[in-house]
């Protein structure tokens, strides 16, 4: 007969490995100054600018043909967040000279998945004739002036049941400038884990000048997805029910502190089934997630934090 202590122990190996974290994106650069309008009033100044196509996320070796996250592309069968088309900032005061954040604005939102939910921000100089903008499914940093770096930066993307897993980032953009490509600079791509620091010096790339035209490429990040040490015992506790269940999993909640975080729920094989941020305060006694329409089986519901603390509890989905 095995030893239930040997089972509680391989068990609990097992779920670690399929805790996990998160990871952001700060993709940046500068621009020529582009005058807003020309003589029959349309804007211009898309005529220099940085165009985000996509970020895809995935496995060592597999972020281009299999990812397990995909930032705006539409893939069948994969977690995408695509970009509802929107101002993001536009008509900005201030100049070179002084700080100009999104809030100084005229127009300043955070970017929208096409369900509404927050993908991320326009951050950095916003000054003079700046406009960020998604449309197409693309984001666009436009006429940013030769010395102000802005940037798109991505919500936390979850990283759930990747944890100690290589991972590969996928990425395709595009430098466009009509009248001075030497201004088309320091474009750059970096990324941090949890609540990390950026690195000094950008880790994908950081091209410095003459950077016009489209580029794709796959890189490796090196430090593999941090895992888990520590539970959320000290933010909250929880109950689910009904366990089985057909539609509607119920979170009982009891939160001592508040925290933004994510709700996951994962396959057996730690592959993400269900995805969504989450605000956790005092006044929450309980969430709902519809799992309908996952098939029947085991899952893992999966509550996590910024800093990458994490609780689970296990459930059957009925046919």
């Amino acid at each position: 007969m095995i030893n239930k202590t040997i089972i509680l122990a391989i068990f609990a190996c097992l779920t670690l490995t399929l805790e996990s974290q998160t990871i952001q994106f700060q993709f940046c650069g500068k621009t020529d100054e582009i005058p807003t309008l020309d003589g029959s009033g349309v804007d211009q100044r898309a005529k220099a600018a940085l165009k985000l196509d996509f970020l895809k996320i995935g496995i060592r070796g597999f972020a281009s043909t299999n990812p397990f996250y995909v930032l705006g592309n539409i893939e069948s069968g994969k977690t995408n967040e695509n970009f509802l088309n929107k101002v993001i900032a536009d008509k900005c005061s201030g100049s070179n000279g002084t700080s100009g954040t999104c809030s100084q604005c005229g127009v300043c939102t955070n970017v929208s998945s096409l369900t509404n939910s927050n993908i991320g921000n326009a951050v950095g100089k916003l000054v003079n004739n700046i406009k960020v903008e998604a449309k197409d499914n693309d984001i666009y940093i436009m006429s940013t002036g030769a010395n102000n770096v802005v940037c798109y930066e991505t919500h936390k993307i979850s990283l759930a049941g990747q944890g100690g897993k290589s991972i590969d980032v996928y990425y395709k953009y595009e430098g466009i400038a009509a009248l001075n490509p030497s201004n088309m600079k320091n474009i750059s791509l970096t990324f941090r884990y949890n609540n990390d620091a950026y690195p000094s010096t950008p880790f994908f790339f950081n091209k410095n000048s003459n950077h016009v035209g489209v580029f794709e490429d796959t890189r490796s990040i090196f430090e593999k997805v941090p895992v888990s040490t520590e539970d959320l015992s000290k933010k909250l506790k929880f109950e689910i029910s009904p366990n089985p269940v057909n539609e509607i999993l119920k979170i009982n909640l009891t939160v001592y502190k508040e925290f933004k975080g994510y709700i996951n729920i994962l396959k057996e094989n730690g592959a993400i089934a269900h995805f969504e941020p989450a605000q956790f305060d005092a006044n929450i006694s309980s969430k709902e997630v519809n799992v309908n329409t996952l098939i029947a089986g085991n899952y893992i519901l999966h509550i996590s934090d910024d800093d990458g603390r994490i609780s689970t509890a296990r459930f059957t989905k009925l046919q």
